[in-house]
Protein backbone atom coordinates (compact mmCIF):
# COMPACT_ATOMS: atom_id res chain seq x y z
CA UNK A 1 0.00 0.00 0.00
CA UNK A 2 2.93 2.15 0.61
CA UNK A 3 4.07 2.22 -2.79
CA UNK A 4 0.66 3.27 -4.16
CA UNK A 5 0.90 6.71 -2.98
CA UNK A 6 3.70 8.06 -4.53
CA UNK A 7 2.13 6.53 -8.35
CA UNK A 8 -0.69 8.18 -7.23
CA UNK A 9 0.86 12.06 -6.29
CA UNK A 10 2.95 11.52 -9.78
CA UNK A 11 -0.50 10.87 -11.54
CA UNK A 12 -2.10 13.74 -9.91
CA UNK A 13 0.59 15.93 -10.25
CA UNK A 14 0.80 15.23 -14.20
CA UNK A 15 -2.48 15.56 -14.78
CA UNK A 16 -2.36 19.29 -13.01
CA UNK A 17 0.08 20.07 -15.04
CA UNK A 18 -2.25 18.70 -18.70
CA UNK A 19 -4.93 20.64 -16.84
CA UNK A 20 -3.14 23.95 -16.49
CA UNK A 21 -1.45 23.78 -19.74
CA UNK A 22 -4.15 22.55 -21.49
CA UNK A 23 -5.10 25.38 -23.62
CA UNK A 24 -1.29 25.38 -24.95
CA UNK A 25 -1.47 21.53 -25.73
CA UNK A 26 -5.10 22.23 -27.33
CA UNK A 27 -3.46 24.93 -29.64
CA UNK A 28 -0.48 22.76 -30.25
CA UNK A 29 -2.89 19.78 -31.29
CA UNK A 30 -4.88 22.32 -33.39
CA UNK A 31 -1.73 23.58 -35.28
CA UNK A 32 -0.51 20.49 -35.95
CA UNK A 33 -3.27 19.73 -37.30
CA UNK A 34 -3.88 22.12 -39.60
CA UNK A 35 -0.42 21.89 -40.94
CA UNK A 36 -1.39 18.50 -42.12
CA UNK A 37 -4.73 18.85 -43.45
CA UNK A 38 -4.57 22.92 -43.69
CA UNK A 39 -7.88 24.35 -43.89
CA UNK A 40 -9.65 21.31 -43.32
CA UNK A 41 -11.42 23.23 -40.32
CA UNK A 42 -11.87 26.44 -39.32
CA UNK A 43 -9.04 28.38 -37.66
CA UNK A 44 -10.23 29.55 -34.45
CA UNK A 45 -9.54 33.07 -33.13
CA UNK A 46 -10.12 34.87 -29.58
CA UNK A 47 -9.73 38.83 -28.57
CA UNK A 48 -6.87 39.25 -26.18
CA UNK A 49 -6.00 43.04 -24.99
CA UNK A 50 -7.62 45.67 -26.50
CA UNK A 51 -5.57 49.16 -25.25
CA UNK A 52 -8.56 51.77 -24.60
CA UNK A 53 -6.65 54.25 -26.44
CA UNK A 54 -7.18 53.03 -29.84
CA UNK A 55 -11.09 54.00 -28.72
CA UNK A 56 -12.71 51.11 -30.08
CA UNK A 57 -15.42 48.48 -28.55
CA UNK A 58 -15.03 45.09 -28.54
CA UNK A 59 -17.78 44.42 -30.55
CA UNK A 60 -16.23 47.02 -33.59
CA UNK A 61 -13.14 44.67 -33.24
CA UNK A 62 -15.08 41.57 -33.65
CA UNK A 63 -16.97 43.28 -36.87
CA UNK A 64 -13.90 43.76 -38.17
CA UNK A 65 -12.82 40.38 -37.71
CA UNK A 66 -15.72 38.48 -38.89
CA UNK A 67 -15.69 40.77 -41.97
CA UNK A 68 -11.79 40.04 -42.75
CA UNK A 69 -12.49 36.42 -42.11
CA UNK A 70 -15.43 36.42 -44.79
CA UNK A 71 -12.94 37.48 -47.31
CA UNK A 72 -11.33 34.35 -47.28
CA UNK A 73 -14.26 31.88 -46.54
CA UNK A 74 -15.88 33.68 -49.62
CA UNK A 75 -13.52 32.51 -51.64
CA UNK A 76 -12.49 29.46 -50.53
CA UNK A 77 -16.17 28.75 -50.38
CA UNK A 78 -16.47 27.26 -47.39
CA UNK A 79 -15.96 28.51 -43.50
CA UNK A 80 -12.02 29.07 -42.53
CA UNK A 81 -12.50 31.25 -39.66
CA UNK A 82 -14.77 30.89 -36.19
CA UNK A 83 -14.52 33.65 -33.09
CA UNK A 84 -14.29 31.67 -29.74
CA UNK A 85 -14.80 33.64 -26.28
CA UNK A 86 -11.69 31.94 -25.06
CA UNK A 87 -8.94 29.33 -26.34
CA UNK A 88 -9.06 30.32 -29.73
CA UNK A 89 -6.08 28.56 -31.90
CA UNK A 90 -5.18 32.64 -32.50
CA UNK A 91 -5.00 35.52 -30.21
CA UNK A 92 -6.24 38.95 -32.02
CA UNK A 93 -4.49 41.88 -29.33
CA UNK A 94 -4.54 45.70 -30.35
CA UNK A 95 -1.47 47.11 -29.12
CA UNK A 96 -1.00 50.73 -29.00
CA UNK A 97 1.91 52.64 -29.22
CA UNK A 98 3.93 55.40 -30.98
CA UNK A 99 2.99 54.18 -34.30
CA UNK A 100 -1.10 54.72 -33.74
CA UNK A 101 -0.10 57.82 -32.31
CA UNK A 102 1.69 59.50 -35.43
CA UNK A 103 -1.09 57.75 -37.26
CA UNK A 104 -3.30 59.49 -35.66
CA UNK A 105 -1.77 63.10 -35.35
CA UNK A 106 -1.28 62.89 -39.33
CA UNK A 107 -4.51 62.27 -39.74
CA UNK A 108 -5.64 65.50 -37.12
CA UNK A 109 -3.32 66.85 -39.85
CA UNK A 110 -6.22 65.87 -42.67
CA UNK A 111 -3.16 63.52 -43.88
CA UNK A 112 -4.22 59.66 -44.21
CA UNK A 113 -1.17 57.10 -45.25
CA UNK A 114 -1.23 54.39 -47.56
CA UNK A 115 1.75 52.65 -48.31
CA UNK A 116 2.58 54.21 -51.84
CA UNK A 117 4.69 56.51 -53.37
CA UNK A 118 2.14 59.08 -53.65
CA UNK A 119 2.10 59.27 -49.97
CA UNK A 120 5.62 59.45 -49.64
CA UNK A 121 5.43 62.85 -51.49
CA UNK A 122 2.25 64.40 -50.07
CA UNK A 123 3.90 64.16 -46.57
CA UNK A 124 7.00 65.02 -48.06
CA UNK A 125 5.67 67.95 -48.95
CA UNK A 126 3.61 68.91 -46.08
CA UNK A 127 6.54 68.39 -44.14
CA UNK A 128 9.01 71.11 -45.96
CA UNK A 129 6.11 73.39 -45.13
CA UNK A 130 5.57 72.62 -41.73
CA UNK A 131 9.38 72.42 -40.78
CA UNK A 132 9.66 75.76 -42.69
CA UNK A 133 7.08 77.69 -40.37
CA UNK A 134 8.52 75.25 -37.08
CA UNK A 135 12.25 77.00 -38.24
CA UNK A 136 10.26 80.42 -38.30
CA UNK A 137 8.19 79.87 -35.16
CA UNK A 138 11.65 78.63 -33.33
CA UNK A 139 13.80 81.66 -34.59
CA UNK A 140 11.30 83.83 -33.30
CA UNK A 141 10.52 82.19 -29.61
CA UNK A 142 14.68 81.88 -28.94
CA UNK A 143 15.14 85.82 -30.11
CA UNK A 144 12.21 86.87 -27.99
CA UNK A 145 13.18 84.68 -25.11
CA UNK A 146 16.52 85.79 -24.97
CA UNK A 147 15.51 89.28 -25.28
CA UNK A 148 13.06 88.93 -22.25
CA UNK A 149 16.07 87.43 -20.22
CA UNK A 150 18.31 90.28 -20.84
CA UNK A 151 15.15 92.64 -19.90
CA UNK A 152 14.09 90.81 -16.63
CA UNK A 153 17.97 90.66 -15.48
CA UNK A 154 18.41 94.41 -16.16
CA UNK A 155 15.15 94.78 -14.38
CA UNK A 156 16.19 92.29 -11.15
CA UNK A 157 19.85 94.51 -10.98
CA UNK A 158 17.87 97.77 -11.10
CA UNK A 159 15.78 96.14 -7.88
CA UNK A 160 18.93 95.04 -6.27
CA UNK A 161 20.14 98.69 -6.41
CA UNK A 162 17.14 100.53 -5.68
CA UNK A 163 16.79 98.51 -2.59
CA UNK A 164 20.28 98.66 -1.68
CA UNK A 165 20.09 102.03 -1.32
CA UNK A 166 17.27 102.48 0.86
CA UNK A 167 14.25 102.08 -1.61
CA UNK A 168 12.17 103.55 -4.28
CA UNK A 169 10.47 107.12 -4.76
CA UNK A 170 7.28 106.83 -5.91
CA UNK A 171 7.81 107.47 -9.46
CA UNK A 172 10.83 104.56 -9.24
CA UNK A 173 8.19 102.23 -7.62
CA UNK A 174 5.48 102.99 -10.35
CA UNK A 175 7.66 102.88 -13.27
CA UNK A 176 9.38 99.38 -11.70
CA UNK A 177 6.14 97.92 -11.00
CA UNK A 178 4.74 98.67 -14.78
CA UNK A 179 7.86 97.11 -16.10
CA UNK A 180 7.58 93.93 -13.56
CA UNK A 181 3.92 93.54 -15.00
CA UNK A 182 5.05 93.76 -18.48
CA UNK A 183 7.53 91.38 -18.14
CA UNK A 184 4.89 88.88 -16.71
CA UNK A 185 2.64 89.61 -19.96
CA UNK A 186 5.43 89.32 -22.16
CA UNK A 187 6.33 85.95 -20.02
CA UNK A 188 2.14 84.68 -20.61
CA UNK A 189 2.97 85.56 -24.45
CA UNK A 190 5.78 83.63 -24.73
CA UNK A 191 4.36 80.61 -23.30
CA UNK A 192 1.88 80.47 -25.31
CA UNK A 193 4.38 80.80 -28.50
CA UNK A 194 6.51 78.20 -27.02
CA UNK A 195 3.52 75.46 -26.62
CA UNK A 196 3.21 76.33 -30.41
CA UNK A 197 6.19 75.56 -31.12
CA UNK A 198 6.26 72.21 -29.49
CA UNK A 199 3.49 71.17 -31.09
CA UNK A 200 4.71 71.72 -34.42
CA UNK A 201 8.09 70.11 -33.73
CA UNK A 202 5.57 66.75 -32.72
CA UNK A 203 3.94 67.54 -35.85
CA UNK A 204 7.27 67.24 -38.06
CA UNK A 205 8.56 64.37 -35.43
CA UNK A 206 5.50 62.51 -36.75
CA UNK A 207 6.51 63.30 -40.68
CA UNK A 208 10.04 62.03 -39.83
CA UNK A 209 8.71 58.88 -38.52
CA UNK A 210 6.13 58.21 -41.53
CA UNK A 211 8.39 59.75 -44.20
CA UNK A 212 11.23 57.55 -43.21
CA UNK A 213 8.60 54.42 -42.90
CA UNK A 214 7.64 55.33 -46.38
CA UNK A 215 10.96 55.76 -47.46
CA UNK A 216 11.99 52.65 -46.82
CA UNK A 217 8.87 50.79 -48.50
CA UNK A 218 8.92 52.40 -51.57
CA UNK A 219 13.25 52.87 -51.88
CA UNK A 220 13.25 56.05 -51.60
CA UNK A 221 16.34 58.53 -50.07
CA UNK A 222 14.97 59.96 -46.93
CA UNK A 223 18.71 60.04 -44.70
CA UNK A 224 17.94 64.00 -44.60
CA UNK A 225 15.16 63.77 -42.19
CA UNK A 226 16.51 61.18 -39.90
CA UNK A 227 17.91 64.11 -37.23
CA UNK A 228 15.12 65.96 -37.64
CA UNK A 229 13.77 67.93 -34.22
CA UNK A 230 15.48 65.20 -32.45
CA UNK A 231 14.20 62.53 -33.26
CA UNK A 232 15.20 59.40 -35.50
CA UNK A 233 12.26 57.96 -38.09
CA UNK A 234 11.90 53.75 -38.39
CA UNK A 235 10.00 52.05 -40.21
CA UNK A 236 7.14 50.37 -38.67
CA UNK A 237 4.65 47.50 -39.25
CA UNK A 238 0.44 47.89 -39.21
CA UNK A 239 -0.07 44.46 -37.82
CA UNK A 240 2.07 41.06 -37.21
CA UNK A 241 1.06 37.83 -37.21
CA UNK A 242 3.80 35.80 -34.87
CA UNK A 243 3.39 31.71 -34.82
CA UNK A 244 5.37 29.42 -31.92
CA UNK A 245 4.65 25.94 -30.75
CA UNK A 246 1.41 26.15 -28.65
CA UNK A 247 0.90 30.07 -29.12
CA UNK A 248 -0.12 32.03 -32.17
CA UNK A 249 -1.69 35.74 -32.24
CA UNK A 250 -2.15 38.83 -34.09
CA UNK A 251 -0.83 42.04 -32.77
CA UNK A 252 -2.85 45.15 -34.75
CA UNK A 253 -0.29 48.45 -34.07
CA UNK A 254 -1.77 51.01 -36.50
CA UNK A 255 -4.75 51.57 -38.47
CA UNK A 256 -6.31 54.96 -39.54
CA UNK A 257 -10.68 53.86 -40.32
CA UNK A 258 -12.51 50.61 -39.90
CA UNK A 259 -11.81 49.98 -43.83
CA UNK A 260 -8.02 50.08 -42.71
CA UNK A 261 -8.46 47.27 -40.08
CA UNK A 262 -10.60 45.46 -41.80
CA UNK A 263 -7.41 45.32 -44.40
CA UNK A 264 -4.88 44.65 -41.83
CA UNK A 265 -6.95 41.88 -40.49
CA UNK A 266 -7.60 39.85 -43.59
CA UNK A 267 -3.70 40.48 -44.31
CA UNK A 268 -2.94 39.09 -40.95
CA UNK A 269 -5.55 35.89 -40.70
CA UNK A 270 -4.25 35.15 -44.53
CA UNK A 271 -0.86 34.24 -42.71
CA UNK A 272 -2.85 32.60 -39.89
CA UNK A 273 -4.04 30.32 -42.84
CA UNK A 274 -0.48 29.75 -44.16
CA UNK A 275 -0.54 32.18 -46.85
CA UNK A 276 2.59 34.26 -48.02
CA UNK A 277 3.03 37.27 -49.31
CA UNK A 278 2.40 38.17 -53.26
CA UNK A 279 3.84 39.66 -55.94
CA UNK A 280 0.31 41.65 -56.79
CA UNK A 281 0.65 45.29 -55.51
CA UNK A 282 -3.18 45.41 -55.33
CA UNK A 283 -3.62 41.93 -53.43
CA UNK A 284 -4.69 41.68 -50.03
CA UNK A 285 -1.36 39.47 -49.52
CA UNK A 286 0.55 41.98 -51.16
CA UNK A 287 3.93 42.91 -48.71
CA UNK A 288 2.34 46.29 -47.84
CA UNK A 289 -1.10 47.48 -46.80
CA UNK A 290 -0.83 50.09 -49.59
CA UNK A 291 -4.32 49.20 -51.93
CA UNK A 292 -8.11 50.32 -51.26
CA UNK A 293 -8.54 46.87 -52.54
CA UNK A 294 -11.02 44.72 -50.08
CA UNK A 295 -11.61 41.59 -52.21
CA UNK A 296 -8.43 39.10 -53.20
CA UNK A 297 -7.28 39.29 -56.48
CA UNK A 298 -6.41 36.45 -58.59
CA UNK A 299 -2.78 36.10 -57.02
CA UNK A 300 -3.92 36.39 -53.84
CA UNK A 301 -6.83 33.37 -54.87
CA UNK A 302 -4.04 31.37 -56.43
CA UNK A 303 -1.85 31.42 -53.43
CA UNK A 304 -5.05 30.45 -51.13
CA UNK A 305 -5.86 27.49 -53.32
CA UNK A 306 -2.04 26.25 -53.13
CA UNK A 307 -2.25 26.60 -49.60
CA UNK A 308 -5.17 25.39 -48.84
CA UNK A 309 -5.25 22.32 -51.24
CA UNK A 310 -8.47 23.75 -53.22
Amino acid sequence: MRRVLPVLILILTVAGAAYHFRSTLTVVARQVYGRALPCSQPVTYSLGAIDPKFGISQKDVLSALDSAGRVWDTAAGKSLFSYVPEGGVVTVNLVYDDRQTTTMKLKSLGITISNDKNSYDTVNAEYKKLYAAYISEKSDFDAKNAQLTRDAEAYQAEVERVNARGGATPAEYARLRSEHDAILARQESLKALQDKVNKDADDVNAMVITLNRLAALVNTEASAYNDTAGKNGEEFEEAVFVSAAGHEEINVYEYDSQASLRRVLAHELGHALGLDHVDDAAAIMYRLNQSANAKPTAADIAELKAVCRL
